[in-house]
């Protein structure tokens, strides 16, 4: 819950500073909020691994598949692995 109020607020703020391009001030503010955007992400993200280690090891691996051309990637070869019947590890 924490995450997405932050996520929101950051977002909301980011877009406020967008509508005034002519401040410099509203530049940074922006700036920090982004910074404050990727701190919320990642201490959501810690959490979650938290909880995972309640959760069945093959869990984690289909958790951080990542994100992008990894995660296209990581998610492939993870069924890839998975129909020539290897485990994560």
């Amino acid at each position: 819950m924490m995450v997405t109020i932050f996520g929101v607020g950051s977002f909301l703020t980011i877009a406020y500073c967008s509508t005034h391009p002519e401040n410099m001030a509203y530049f940074y503010i922006a700036l920090f909020a982004s910074m404050f955007m990727g701190v919320s992400q990642s201490f959501g993200e810690a959490v979650v691994l938290g909880f995972l280690k309640g959760f069945p090891p093959n869990l984690v691996g289909d958790f951080s598949a990542g994100t992008g051309m990894a995660g296209i990637f990581s998610t492939f070869s993870l069924l890839g692995m998975k129909a020539m019947k290897l485990t994560d590890a």
